[in-house]
């Protein structure tokens, strides 16, 4: 029975197919798959979205990292990754310009000065913004792949000893 472990770090994927797949192993594979899963989804939420990566402002990054389990065509694929739209800038970094809309900031010093709070009008304009990779997703992934290889090749041995 020929297996077949496929790992994408970038993508964040990582496949294990098997030929003839029995429903016992399956039921392993994805029970496996999930349990990298779930380490995965802590490892990124308390090493690196804690303030060793990227600091708390919100919460609301760490709060929408998940996973989720496709199973289908004979294949388990764990993904787990996040909804924020920030989220890819901070992960693969960002240099380009961004056209900010015209606002009111609310200004409390001037030229590092303390002034009574007042209204600002701040036109609409463009800025050059050069923001470095900080990635919390592919180097918690990158730290578990011992792990995941571990985990998979326990998982296949027990597959063919039965």
């Amino acid at each position: 029975m020929p297996v077949i472990i496929k790992s994408n770090i970038e993508a964040g994927n990582v496949s294990v197919y098997f030929d003839k797949i029995n429903d016992k192993i399956k039921a392993e594979l994805r029970e496996t798959v999930e349990k990298l899963c779930v380490k995965l989804t802590a490892k990124i939420k308390q090493e690196k979205l804690s303030g060793q990566v990227l600091k708390v402002r919100t919460g609301n990054l760490r709060r929408s990292i998940s996973y989720r389990i496709d199973d289908k065509d004979g294949s388990v694929v764990g993904i787990v990754g996040t909804n924020v739209e920030y989220a890819p800038i901070h992960e693969y970094g960002f240099r380009g310009t961004v056209n900010v809309r015209e606002h009111i900031r609310n200004m409390t010093q001037a030229f590092g000065i303390p002034v009574a709070p007042m209204a600002v009008l701040v036109r609409a304009h463009a800025r050059q913004v050069n923001m470095p990779a900080r990635s919390f997703a592919r180097s918690a992934l990158d730290e578990l792949q011992p792990q995941i290889a571990q985990d998979f090749n326990d998982l296949v041995r027990k597959a063919l000893n039965k």
